[in-house]
């Protein structure tokens, strides 16, 4: 009696092996894109919350309150600013947040005023990346949620 494998049996689970690998590529990218979604809802929706409390508390300013920019660029950063505006910010204290790649995020800036932390617009900052979408809306007391679509 010979003991091991065939060549029969080999390429039986060669076959197999790739079959599942090729099968499973499709639902991995998924949860790829799935996931990346889901980290940028969070990202924004937390630095959407800490220019609120920045803009609460006037952090480094007396005068003026905080704000979250994006604009897509290549480098998926998101600013979060001090100023009455993006374009007339206080650079030296901006703080960058580097967005997950494979997703699509709309252009956005939101300020919110010194002590009271109300915002300046009311957005809605859609984030999306094959087939998966989450909703983020501030309402106009500040109130930052996130909704999958």
């Amino acid at each position: 009696m010979r003991r091991g494998l065939t060549l029969i049996e080999l390429i039986l689970v060669v076959a197999i092996m790739t079959s599942v690998g090729i099968l499973s590529a499709p639902v991995y990218s998924r949860f790829l894109t799935q996931n990346a979604v889901e980290e940028a809802a969070t990202i924004v929706s937390q630095n959407l919350r800490k220019a609120q409390w920045y803009a609460l508390m006037s952090r480094k300013s007396s005068v003026s309150g905080w704000g979250v920019y994006y604009l897509d660029n290549p480098a998926q950063e998101m600013v979060l600013y001090q100023g009455a505006n993006y374009a007339s910010r206080n650079p030296a204290v901006d703080e960058k947040t580097k967005l997950p790649g494979r997703i699509g995020v709309t252009n956005f800036e939101v300020n919110f005023t010194r002590v009271t932390g109300i915002p300046g617009g009311l957005p809605t900052i859609i984030i999306s990346g094959q087939g998966n979408t989450r909703s983020i809306s501030i309402n106009g007391m500040g109130v930052v949620s996130v909704a999958k679509i």
